[in-house]
């Protein structure tokens, strides 16, 4: 029906503003978008924080995984959840340490497949530096890991790329590629200006903004969400090129005035189909102000935006089209329709 109305309504052009950033490339700031709806959830599921503490849920083919909240009260708690259709705890594993088959800081970063009756995924624990391959059994959550990369320093991101290049973001928050020893760097556009690694190595320094990543599923490029910032960088995974860089409501000028007041971020954004799907949130999710669900093409042109609820965090199943959003405040996860994005 969406894209329906898209078609009907092609005199209807989003209002964007164009500008350069400091290194000459231009970006894009969008202020409103083709289509601007209100959404409502399909389903509402209410969790129990004390089961499964969720910090942030991911698909894991037919399965949930939730990465849970590190409880500090000296209770034993475990890194992930396994998580059925319905949201319901399965079985948890992992468990936080320094001991052999532990994590500092575990990161969920990939799903490999089921093995028998055991879950296969891949971890970044990001203190280590370490990529790590855990296969967990779904029936007592039995689990054994395997390294398949160390990069000995703290590590935001690790991405294999095939014949030995790795895609990295260490915690000064600059993308490049590397070989496996970590020794030649090539940082992707934009992210290498002004480099002072004495300074940025400091355990006080504080990078301007805080990022993280999806990988497209043909693998040839980086679709990279700010944490801090309303905006998304695309670029390509063959020679480093920011392709786009694009706001949504605030561009750099405003970011960077005295007066900019807004708290607005992703968190985070993902692939479906050939759309772009990223959940915007007010002051992390907090704030009464509702998030937003906004749909961009592949090469980030604007194409919808909906409101929603105010959440924490959200997730997508990219063979239904099925949103998850997780609210901390009201312990729900609500799920909403996008399946007309899915092709």
């Amino acid at each position: 029906m969406m894209k329906r109305l898209l078609l009907l309504a092609s005199a209807i052009i989003a209002i964007i503003g164009c500008g350069q950033n400091q290194d000459g490339k231009g970006y894009t700031v969008v202020k409103e978008f083709p289509v601007e709806e209100t959404l409502e959830p399909v389903r509402v599921i209410q969790y129990d924080p004390v089961e499964s503490n969720i910090l942030a849920l991911f698909r894991a083919g037919d399965w949930w995984i939730s990465q849970n909240i590190q409880n500090y009260s000296g209770e034993s708690g475990k890194c992930f959840s396994l998580l059925d259709g319905d949201f319901r705890t399965v079985v948890q594993f992992g468990t936080w340490g320094r001991g052999p088959q532990e994590f500092i800081d575990p990161s969920y970063h990939g799903y490999e497949g089921m093995k028998g009756d055991s879950i296969v995924i891949t971890v970044r624990d990001w203190t280590m530096g370490r990529l790590i391959r855990l296969t967990a059994h779904t029936g007592d959550g039995g689990y054994r890991t395997e390294l398949i990369q160390d990069f000995h320093k703290s590590m935001r991101a690790i991405h294999p790329l095939g014949q030995g290049r790795w895609l990295c973001n260490a915690d000064n928050n600059r993308y490049y590629t590397t070989d496996s020893q970590g020794t030649v760097k090539t940082y992707l556009e934009g992210w290498g200006e002004g480099v002072n690694e004495a300074i940025e190595a400091k355990i006080t320094y504080q990078p301007p903004q805080l990022t993280s990543e999806t990988i497209s599923p043909d693998r040839s490029h980086l679709l990279v969400y700010s944490l801090t910032w309303p905006v998304l960088y695309l670029h390509s995974l063959d020679n480093g090129e920011r392709l786009a860089e694009v706001y949504v409501d605030y561009g750099p000028d405003d970011i960077h005035s005295s007066n900019y007041s807004a708290d607005l971020s992703y968190n985070p954004a993902e692939y479906l189909g050939h759309h772009i799907v990223g959940m915007i949130n007010d002051e992390g999710g907090y704030s009464p102000v509702p998030s937003r669900i906004v749909i961009f093409d592949l090469d980030l042109k604007p194409e919808a935006s909906y409101s929603i609820a105010p959440a924490n965090y959200s997730a997508i199943d990219p063979a239904t089209g099925i949103l998850a959003t997780i609210s901390y405040n009201e312990e729900t996860i609500s799920l909403y329709d996008l399946s007309e994005w899915l092709h």
